[in-house]
């Protein structure tokens, strides 16, 4: 039944996956993976500001079923699914088959997995956190500080649940297990870094620093650059990091459109008595564990990071189905067996109902079908929106692939200062050099173009001028834009 459910997950999301509405970020990671695929290194031949396993990855999903959105967009949901698997095995092996399914079922057919299902780093990442837990737990300590790292080669956010992991043994005075788990991790850490730092030539220590920066440093990055984002704010009423904390959390449970998603994170929370008071005698661990693996994550987002946006959430999704599993379990012993099977029979389908309605929802073939058209049109494109690029597999203009890490005040945060880092770096003058040197190219004017060029820059005075008749605008609403002295509506790209 377990392999049933991830495989109506995998049926249902594969259904739209070629026309889901665009994830700014997977468009510079499938870009990536693509420059992998030709044996490009990451850092050296092009940038990157996350450890690289996710490239890898994806380009390995896009041998596999193919090197567009769709095949690129698989690993997300494979991901997903074998996470849902790995959580029925998890909580299966200390409450039984019903609670599982239950854990299972919410975790694969939350509404809130729209923001997962985009080729962006969170899935396969908590896939191996997971893992991670499951095997602690269940199998090796060894094993699961392996799959730690291999999550954190993904993306780095889920050494908050790793520590949690080693707290939950320091509770339960496991020393021999913490010992294992440690030293296991530190080696296979060190392996990881050998790695990282010898196919990056080096150049992976320059992201370490940045992403080290980031840590509790509430008015740096992305609120000490002067970019769109202080536009958007403005214009949301946004004055504090925890105020758009909260507003990103909204946008991933989908709320107030949508109460599902939220209220079960919320009942989520009801579980947690039931795995503390569960284990606290014959595995005191697990019952640490409960609290610890909500609490770090609660943590990251809302004290650590300086920033998030809704996709930092996704891991959220995972420790909602595991607390939930506990209630359920609760319940399930005041019920008789015929009943509990029947809810929970019912309460899956209607997760699943409500899973698919949400997608359908979530389409955007407009955005694709233009995308399609300029790349078409024109025989050289620069855009500061890399998806129109990893849409149809056209190539960016003037090798300008990913401009969060690259352009402007962006690429001098993440990038720095060091002579073999500046050679990625993308400046305006750059960009206008580009394309004076070749006049039939075209720069899209979309919504992430007013989000990373400023009122008065020497780009929009080239485009006012000289430069006007390489201008491609995305939309009407982008058209309007044009001479607004800031960006003036949160969604100019529609």
């Amino acid at each position: 039944m377990a392999v049933v459910l991830s495989g109506v997950f995998v049926f249902l999301s594969a259904r739209v996956l070629a026309v889901l509405t665009p994830e700014y970020d997977e468009g510079t990671f499938i870009l990536g993976a693509r420059f992998v695929g030709r044996g490009l290194r990451p850092f050296v031949d092009f940038a990157v500001h996350q450890p690289p396993l996710h490239l890898y990855l994806l380009a390995l999903s896009g041998k596999l079923f193919g090197p567009t959105l769709f095949g690129y967009r698989m690993l997300s949901v494979l991901s997903v699914a074998g996470t849902g698997f790995l959580l029925f095995w998890l909580v299966q092996a200390f409450t039984g088959p019903v609670p599982a399914l239950v854990a299972q079922a919410v975790y694969l057919f939350s509404a809130s997995q729209v923001h997962a299902l985009g080729a962006v780093a969170e899935p396969p990442m908590l896939f191996f956190t997971v893992l991670g837990i499951v095997l602690l737990f269940v199998g090796s300590a060894a094993a699961s500080a392996v799959a730690f790292v291999v999550a954190a080669l993904v993306k780095p956010t889920c050494v908050a649940v790793a520590i949690a992991a080693a707290l939950s043994l320091v509770y339960a005075r496991d020393g021999r297990r913490l010992a294992v788990f440690v030293l296991a991790g530190i080696g296979a850490a060190i392996a990881a870094l050998a790695w990282t730092f010898v196919l990056s030539d080096g150049i992976f220590a320059d992201v370490l620093r940045f992403t080290a920066g980031r840590v509790g440093a509430g008015t740096g990055g992305m609120w000490a650059v002067d970019t769109g984002f202080s536009d958007l704010r403005r214009i949301l009423g946004i004055a504090t990091p925890m105020q758009w904390r909260l507003f990103c959390m909204k946008i991933f449970y989908l709320f107030p459109r949508r109460h599902l998603p939220a209220a079960l994170f919320v009942a989520g929370f009801l579980g947690v008595p039931f795995w503390v008071r569960a284990g606290l005698r014959t595995r005191p661990a697990l019952a640490a564990f409960a609290v610890l693996w909500p609490l770090s994550l609660l943590l990251l987002d809302f004290v650590v990071l300086d920033y998030v946006s809704a996709k930092y959430f996704v891991p959220f999704l995972a420790f909602t189905a595991f607390l939930v599993a506990g209630a359920v379990a609760g319940l399930e012993r005041r019920l008789p067996p015929r009943a509990a099977i029947a809810a929970t029979a019912l309460g899956t389908i209607a997760l699943v109902w409500n899973f698919d309605a949400t997608l359908g929802r979530q389409v955007d073939p407009w955005y694709y079908g233009r995308a399609d058209w300029i790349t078409r049109e024109y025989p050289l494109v620069v855009s500061f929106s890399p998806l129109m690029f990893a849409a149809n597999g056209t190539e960016p203009g003037c090798e300008f692939s990913n401009p969060p890490d690259t352009y402007g005040a962006f690429g001098q945060a993440v990038l720095g200062a060091s002579e073999r880092t500046r050679r990625l770096q993308f400046s305006d003058e750059r960009l206008i050099e580009c394309l004076r040197a070749h006049p039939q190219a075209r720069i899209v004017v979309d919504f992430w173009f007013y989000f990373f060029t400023r009122p008065g820059s020497a780009l929009r005075a080239y485009l006012h001028g000289p430069g006007n008749e390489q201008v491609v605008f995305f939309s009407p609403q982008s058209l309007a834009q044009w001479d607004a002295p800031t960006m003036v509506d949160a969604d100019v790209a529609r």
